[in-house]
């Protein structure tokens, strides 16, 4: 995704999309663009996750294990 590309989607989305333009310009400078593939696993139990992440599109979740399974804790979508 090119600079630009991504500026134009941080200023649409719902909650960066109110922010100075100034802003938007330091995340696509400093910022990192992934692609996560369903299904896979970005921290384990116990490990901090210690970037800040803007979802654009899709889903992702905490999960815990419980006696009966897993248990959906947290959710951020697009």
């Amino acid at each position: 995704m090119t600079r630009d590309q991504l500026l134009e989607r941080l200023s649409k989305h719902r909650l960066v999309g109110n922010a100075p333009k100034k802003e938007w310009e330091w995340l696509a400078d400093h910022g990192e663009y992934r692609c996560y593939s369903n299904g896979q696993l970005i921290a384990s139990k116990g490990v901090r996750i210690p970037e800040f992440h803007i979802v654009f599109a899709g889903r992702f979740g905490i999960h815990v294990q419980e006696r009966v399974g897993w248990r959906r804790v947290l959710e951020w979508k697009a």
